[in-house]
């Protein structure tokens, strides 16, 4: 039943990928939904990071718009990446940047936009869909492989005084992401039934040159191999 009101309703508010020249008029729809404080100059860095420098984006066709008449009144973006699935990789995505104009929302165009994205092979549901979003998307038959749980705390003056020593082992602030990366990637990979693609060029692309956010990598070496590594940011 749904999925034919979803059908008609596209009729209506078609969908469509996203072009270059739809960039502003995006943000411009973000901005109404969200209020974001950020200034427009950062908004575009952002989408542009997100959508066009991903490596494995399919660039600004990531995002689907659904318009009223040929204005943009709502749009969700797509996080392209890939995941290692017993050996083998396979292509992925998760739904984030939804959002619909007020005077057009409880109609279902959230639903409609979220179907976009149930249309692909694999669906990961991630953290970054707030509640509502992840309750109506499981009920529209969204596939998820597991639940993702992201760990925020304070730092605390007490995390700098009781350190771990072993003289076999040195830890690095600041590391630069290099080809190290990739060899430790490829054995923790052959290690892991699931796991998401976090290779050099993955990781200098998620966490180098951000726009609106700093971060900080600290490696774990031994005799210069590296075994693991933590990537933070303060907010």
């Amino acid at each position: 039943m749904i999925f034919r009101i979803l059908t008609k309703l596209e009729k209506r508010y078609p969908l469509e990928a996203a072009k270059a020249e739809n960039l502003d008029e995006i943000i411009r729809v973000y901005t109404d939904v969200w209020s974001d404080s950020r200034s427009k100059e950062k908004l575009v860095q952002r989408f542009k990071r997100r959508y066009l420098d991903n490596p494995k984006s399919s660039g600004i066709t990531s995002i689907i718009t659904c318009c009223d008449k040929g204005s943009i009144i709502g749009f969700a973006g797509f996080i392209d990446f890939e995941i290692n699935f017993h050996g083998n990789i396979i292509n992925a995505a998760y739904s984030t940047d939804l959002a619909v104009l007020p005077r057009y929302q409880a109609l279902g165009i959230g639903a409609l936009l979220i179907n976009a994205l149930l249309k692909r092979n694999i669906v990961a549901m991630d953290a970054n869909m707030n509640a509502m979003a992840r309750k109506l998307a499981r009920h529209m038959g969204g596939r998820d492989i597991s639940n993702c749980i992201y760990l925020r705390r304070w730092s605390r003056p007490g995390d700098l005084l009781h350190r771990w020593v072993n003289s076999s082992f040195t830890v690095h602030e600041g590391a630069k992401i290099d080809e190290r990366f990739d060899s430790l990637w490829n054995i923790v990979a052959e290690e892991c039934d699931i796991i998401g693609v976090r290779d050099q060029q993955v990781l200098k692309w998620r966490y180098e040159g951000h726009p609106t956010h700093k971060f900080t990598i600290y490696t774990l070496c031994q005799q210069g191999r590296l075994v693991a590594y933590i990537i933070v940011t303060y907010e």
